[in-house]
């Protein structure tokens, strides 16, 4: 074993600590600097004491005026210290065998970049038959060849493209145990660790020290780097007498069983994958980042023993291989090791295991640590003490490794899967599949979120998406079906389960966190006297359920480890099919993306380190980092030929904004109706009052004042310079997110359908809008958007130049405190005071500008104790008159921020009065809000 400093061989790694802290230690400024090294000595990254960081009223001004954002830092004094100049990945492509080659012809071994483009769609969209086949086509008779005359000429030529960390096979077997033949192919995971931090794409979303982030007097816990787990480390390096300046580069591993079943026999193997905690968790978690390296395959064998011993056995087995892929970054974590970082600069870089994301019998194999080789004897005590049998953990010799803090709880197999195994179990006892279906399918249709046209009885398998989409919609679908203490219950654990997801956390959050679990303990009780919770053998006194233990744990994980959402599990649950000669060409796929970016580099002749100004584009959600890199030097055509997906759309730079400038509307450049009368519009619309409400708008009059005038009467006397409008049927609404207010949001559509054969009643989502007039948010119904067009020679109103929109408002009735099982606001639908001309009543609506708009929200029926089976997806929202929700999700609403689920409540009655033409019946029924909210 080596030191990483001088390079001398020592026998552990133990001797190598002694020998870096010995009076002859090879750590010395001279020695650093030896060997041609010319950097200067290390200096710390800026270090703000408590006392030295400003409070919030003495916050100097900037030069424009305006205070300065009210997030501070204070950094680890002595971490991130610079060594020395390196190169990255990119710059060390042009150092292997045929740099020489690539000076003026970088498509080397291809002759130019068209045939390089070619073989790289056979590479990647051909399988190995088709690729002689396509070669041999006629086509190529009466055409220039490629250079490569067939496959296996291609792949030696792929292979000799600039290499990566490698792929390795390896068998091997356990003494006195006859198995399956153990397979293990794997990856240095030191080496692969050492590829990610070397990788320019990430050099805009890097992290290499500690820090503490303050919003205010809060403490905000976010990334891993933010935590207290992440000083703790830093201070460790630090009193085991390492170097000043030791950067951590924190290990994240993941894996998850799958069935291999092409070609090999129905093998099973643990795909484990590892990425770095210094990448921005809101990067590494997109799987169009790469940020997550697969590092092996590992084995689970089938022992000719009795059954009690199989899992002892192939527990051991992938503990032994974990053993060989982490060897080296075991060391590092003890001793460190010299890496280029993205920008080529060298840091002392130590690999501590700060996270392994597993469900929960993966975890149980994991966390086990006794001594026992007589495995008959072994397994009886073990399994006496509830321990799996493993003698040699993996993580035993990984330097302040430690279970407890490693094994951080995550979101799929905790939330996700206690939802979907037990709380909705409890609802579909309570209410019955055939009642709990039927609700789901009357559900109002959105854009963005599932609508369960079949129900949910019958699914077996869930993506994270449909769990949120259910959890969202829980309460108000049992409320007034359910015991109220049931109801709150389960409302208190959907709300532990929304904030575990927040991406950045303070104490107050984590306050609210630890007492929405803490309410759902106060009254669980209401659950089991439902005879909710059941087993095999029917209902079930208690609540022994490991998942929901493991939720106590989330508030002490986000202290330590930050936010719960970047470890999700999320990326190692896809099944993937593979054979044996996957080392072979996962070493070309990977050669093949990382070539394909070198050579564009090249060919717009830009730097091979990106320190590329940041734009707009990067404040984009979903935006692929390495897309975000190529898009600041290529054309629009190099971005498509790239083929990097970019799905969220900046409405900021071209769309209308709200007065803050803290929501962006986008309409169509073509409108779904180009041109008709206002007549035509409201007959289409089936709004009477149209015009007469496009007058009171024009002449200042608030909707809250036509309650009490008379709506259907258009009001002449005013010239508003046009005689035909533009309707448009949908819209898009996007905000920044609450948590990053930098961080722009996937955009929300906003229907406006009007009534056809399909609909009946027109398509129409809900909103929230901020009147001027008003200090709270107020729920409303948008019936259309319209922007009038000038009749020639004319001038519109002042009050017309903008795109406004049709709405129909409720008001609030009740507050939370009157319905503490679900915590709402109850609101209903507004009315003119004076009837109609049928004698009918009329809902109040009236025109405000689109841009008063603050949020996307939802109706969702919730039907008393027994639904009223005339309702469904297509009028479900048309007869909704009660909604409620909660005070600080209204709040933040009216700032235009993000809100979460919102739980609303009413009663129901039937339908056969309207339907038989009776008018606008005051129908009572539970709805919920919900919000865009990002989990």
């Amino acid at each position: 074993m080596e030191c990483p400093n001088c390079k001398l061989l020592f026998q552990s790694a133990d001797e190598i600590v002694q020998h870096l802290n010995s009076q002859n230690t090879c750590w010395t400024p001279s020695a650093i600097l030896s060997g041609g090294r010319t950097c200067p000595l290390p200096k710390p990254a800026d270090y703000y004491p408590f006392s030295d960081i400003p409070s919030e009223g003495t916050l100097p001004h900037t030069a424009q005026g305006a205070l300065p954002p009210k997030l501070r830092f204070r950094y680890h004094p002595t971490s991130g210290y610079i060594y020395d100049k390196g190169k990255n990945i990119m710059q060390e492509m042009e150092s292997d065998q045929f740099s020489y080659r690539r000076k003026d012809q970088f498509y080397y071994p291809f002759q130019d970049r068209g045939e390089w483009e070619l073989a790289k769609f056979m590479c990647e969209c051909l399988m190995q038959s088709q690729m002689d086949r396509f070669l041999k086509l006629e086509w190529f008779k009466t055409r220039d060849k490629p250079s490569f005359k067939n496959k296996n000429e291609l792949i030696t030529w792929l292979e000799w493209l600039p290499s990566g960390p490698s792929w390795k096979h390896e068998e091997f077997h356990l003494l006195s145990y006859k198995s399956t033949p153990i397979h293990l192919i794997y990856r240095d995971a030191l080496e692969v660790a050492q590829h990610i931090f070397a990788n320019p794409v990430f050099a805009q979303h890097m992290m290499f020290d500690p820090k503490e982030t303050y919003q205010g007097v809060q403490r905000e816990f976010s990334e891993f780097m933010t935590a207290n787990h992440a000083f703790e480390l830093q201070e460790c390096f630090f009193l085991n007498q390492f170097p000043e300046g030791a950067t951590m580069m924190p290990i994240i591993m993941a894996s998850d069983k799958t069935n291999v079943t092409r070609g090999t026999g129905n093998l099973e193997m643990h795909p484990t994958f590892l990425m770095i905690a210094n990448i921005a968790s809101d990067v590494r978690m997109k799987a169009t980042a790469q940020a997550w390296r697969c590092v092996a395959f590992i084995p689970t064998p089938k022992f000719d023993v009795h059954n009690d011993f199989q899992g002892i056995l192939q527990a051991r087995v992938w503990h032994k291989c974990m053993d060989k892929v982490c060897v080296n970054l075991k060391i590092a974590a003890k001793v460190g090791t010299f890496i280029p970082d993205p920008f080529g600069l060298v840091r002392y870089v130590f690999t501590p295991l700060v996270a392994y994301q597993a469900d929960l019998p993966e975890q149980q194999l994991i966390a086990c640590a006794v001594d026992g080789w007589q495995i008959t004897e072994f397994q009886a005590k073990a399994k006496a003490i509830g321990l799996s049998g493993v003698q040699q953990p993996f993580w035993r010799d990984w330097h302040l490794a430690e279970p407890a803090i490693f094994l951080t709880p995550e979101i799929l197999h905790i939330c996700h899967k206690f939802f979907f195994d037990h709380v909705l179990l409890w609802r579909k006892t309570m209410l019955g599949n055939e009642e709990l279906d039927d609700r789901y399918k009357s559900h109002h249709k959105r854009v963005g979120f599932r609508h369960f046209s079949k129900g949910i009885s019958h699914v077996k398998q869930m993506t994270g998406r449909d769990h949120r989409d259910i959890q969202r919609t829980i309460v108000p679908s049992i409320a007034g079906a359910a015991p109220p203490k049931a109801v709150r219950a389960i409302r208190a654990i959907v709300d532990f389960i929304y904030i575990a997801q927040n991406p950045i956390h303070t104490p107050t959050s984590i306050t609210q966190m630890e007492a929405a679990l803490a309410e759902f303990y106060r009254h669980k009780q209401a659950i089991l006297d439902a005879e909710a919770h059941r087993g095999k053998k029917g209902a079930m006194d208690h609540f022994w359920i490991p998942k929901l233990e493991l939720l106590q744990s989330f508030a002490r994980a986000v202290k330590n480890s930050g936010n719960i959402l970047q470890y999700t599990a999320d990326r190692t649950s896809h099944q993937s099919d593979f054979i044996f000669q996957i080392v072979r060409l996962l070493d070309i796929a990977e050669k093949v993306r990382q070539f394909e970016l070198y050579t564009l580099l090249r060919l717009f002749h830009q730097d091979l380190v990106n320190v590329a100004i940041r734009t707009e584009q990067d404040e984009i959600a979903d935006l692929d980092p390495e897309l975000a890199w190529v898009s600041q030097f290529a054309t629009a055509a190099e971005e498509i030929r790239y083929q990097s997906p970019r799905p969220v759309r900046n409405h900021f730079l071209k769309g209308l904004t709200s007065d803050d400038s803290n929501i962006a509307f986008h309409l169509t450049v073509v409108p779904d109706i180009r041109s008709t009368s206002m007549h035509d519009a409201a007959i289409s619309l089936n709004l009477p009052d149209l015009s007469a409400a496009l007058y009171d708008f024009v002449k200042g009059l608030s909707i809250e004042q036509r309650r009490s005038q008379g709506s259907f009467n258009g009001r002449g006397g005013i010239d508003l310079g046009f005689d035909k409008v533009q309707l448009w049927f949908k819209f898009r609404l996007q905000q920044h997110s609450v948590f990053k207010t930098q961080v722009i949001m996937p955009s929300q559509m906003v229907q406006a359908f009007p009534p056809s054969n399909d609909a009946p009643f027109g398509n129409c989502d809900t909103i929230l809008i901020q009147l001027k007039t008003a200090e709270m948010p107020e729920v409303a119904q948008v019936r259309t958007v319209i922007v009038p067009i000038a009749r020639k020679g004319s001038v519109l109103h002042p009050a017309l130049n903008q795109p406004i929109t049709y709405i129909q408002l409720f008001e609030v009735v009740s507050s939370p405190a009157q319905q503490p099982d679900v915590d709402m606001f109850v609101v209903k639908r507004a009315f003119h005071s004076e009837p109609s001309p049928n004698g009918g009543t009329q809902r109040l609506g009236g025109f405000i500008p689109l841009t008063l708009i603050t949020q996307a929200i939802e109706l969702i029926p919730v039907y008393g104790e027994r639904m009223d089976r005339t309702i469904n997806a297509m009028n479900s929202l048309e007869f909704c008159s009660y909604v409620a929700t909660r005070l600080w999700e209204i709040s933040r609403a009216s700032k235009g921020l993000d809100i979460s689920t919102i739980i609303t409540e009413n009663v129901m009655m039937g339908l056969e009065k309207y339907l038989n033409g009776g008018g606008d019946i005051p129908l009572t029924q539970y709805c919920d809000i919900k919000g865009t909210m990002f989990k």
